[in-house]
């Protein structure tokens, strides 16, 4: 009863609010308009293979409002490095132009599948106890100052945890991490999981209750502090959780803040 009452009081001030003139909803934004910025990113960022440009209408109680949703596509990060300031350009185009507007922006690259299957192959390669790897690169968000890092997970596999102590979760870690910076890619973390679900991934059925537990591992527990933190001459992580989170030298995040 209570939420339908809420519910019936934001419909009256929404109507009040209308009655009064108070609404204010931003101009819409026309195909014409899509169109333009279709073909000034076409001439700005010649490298990109597939632009995508999505807008939406959206209710508020304030009226109605606009938002902009970008996907620039490109062949390899290094088409994508080479017109990183191009598509900040773009993005702030396209806020002066449609002022009220939320404008989000991506970039994907095309070889991000293959890059992320080289890097499995090489852990399955350089780290032992491993059978088989998947490494995931995500997208990059462009802010007012640039692209951020691209997201990336790192799914191993073991038959036997026994092989999981400091210097093999520094192996993992190096070997990836040697191939992450140059695409701009930044550690998300280390998924562990036993070799018999190496085709389980994020969004499978119990997927997390398939983890192992790295923090309770006698050969890191030993290590670690009271948070959940364990250190290396090399890495940091956090294994307070449900996975491994890697920082580099001079990061600090989590139960390693």
């Amino acid at each position: 009863m209570r939420i339908r009452g809420l519910a019936a009081a934001a419909a009256l001030l929404a109507l009040a609010l209308a009655m009064t003139g108070c609404t204010k909803s931003a101009p819409k934004i026309t195909d014409a308009q899509v169109e333009e910025w279709r073909a000034l990113a076409a001439e700005t960022i010649p490298a990109a293979t597939e632009v995508t440009i999505d807008v939406h209408r959206d209710a508020t109680m304030a009226g109605l409002s606009n938002s902009v949703d970008i996907e620039v596509s490109f062949a390899s990060f290094a088409d994508l490095k080479a017109s990183d300031q191009a598509l900040v350009d773009l993005k702030k185009t396209l806020e002066d132009q449609a002022r009220s507007a939320l404008v989000d922006m991506t970039a994907v690259t095309e070889d991000a599948e293959a890059h992320g299957a080289m890097i499995s192959a090489q852990l399955v390669d350089a780290v032992g106890g491993l059978t088989g790897a998947t490494v995931l690169e995500g997208p990059y968000y462009f802010r007012e100052d640039g692209r951020t890092p691209k997201s990336v997970k790192v799914l191993v596999y073991v038959d036997d945890s026994s092989v999981i102590d400091l210097p093999w979760l520094d192996r993992v870690a190096d070997v990836a991490q040697s191939e992450l910076a140059d695409v701009g890619g930044r550690f998300d973390g280390i998924w562990i999981l036993p070799g018999d679900d190496i085709n389980r991934s994020f969004g499978d059925p119990d997927f997390e209750a398939s983890l192992v537990q790295v923090g309770t591992l006698a050969a890191i527990k030993a290590f670690g502090d009271d948070k959940g933190c364990v250190r290396t001459d090399a890495w940091a992580y956090d294994v307070s959780g449900t996975y491994v989170v890697p920082y580099a030298p001079g990061e600090s995040g989590g139960a390693c803040a």
